[in-house]
């Protein structure tokens, strides 16, 4: 968030979106598979923790929107293509990472199906003057920014 605070102008708008937590306990957060597989090092936060974190690097909150259930779908549908592309994913690849790559899919399908995790966009602006029109909706955000 600091990065990103940095490189806006005064009023600049920051969209992030995430894989986020959805009250797990920190120690309850731990999943070796995709920590030694697919993101190393990587780490989800709470919804929670990530408005916490903007907030302290200086940002305003603007609006925060759950995509989990849009996700659901989103990861039926990628885990399908990636399936039904097999053969050109091997071939580029090789099927270890396929295989790899086809279990994360499935985990994260289901994790988001129990609301384990889902996803989040936060819109967030650095302090300063607007560049949004007080009267814009989320509806218009996807067509006028």
């Amino acid at each position: 968030f600091e990065v990103a605070y940095s490189a806006l102008v005064e009023g600049g708008l920051f969209l992030n979106q995430a894989i986020t937590w959805c009250g797990q306990a920190h120690e309850d957060r731990i999943d070796p598979f995709v920590d030694g597989y697919v993101f190393p090092g990587g780490q989800l936060l709470t919804i929670d923790e990530t408005i916490r974190y903007a907030h302290v690097a200086g940002f305003e909150v603007l609006d925060v929107e759950s995509l989990r259930d849009s996700y659901i779908h989103t990861s039926r549908a990628w885990l399908r293509r990636l399936e039904e592309h097999r053969e050109e994913i091997v071939a580029l690849t090789d099927a270890r990472t396929y295989k790899t790559f086809r279990m994360y899919l499935a985990g994260f399908l289901d994790q988001f199906s129990k609301g384990r995790i889902g996803v989040c966009q936060t819109l967030l602006r650095k302090p300063g003057p607007s560049t949004v029109a007080p009267h814009l909706d989320r509806a218009r955000w996807y067509c006028d920014l």
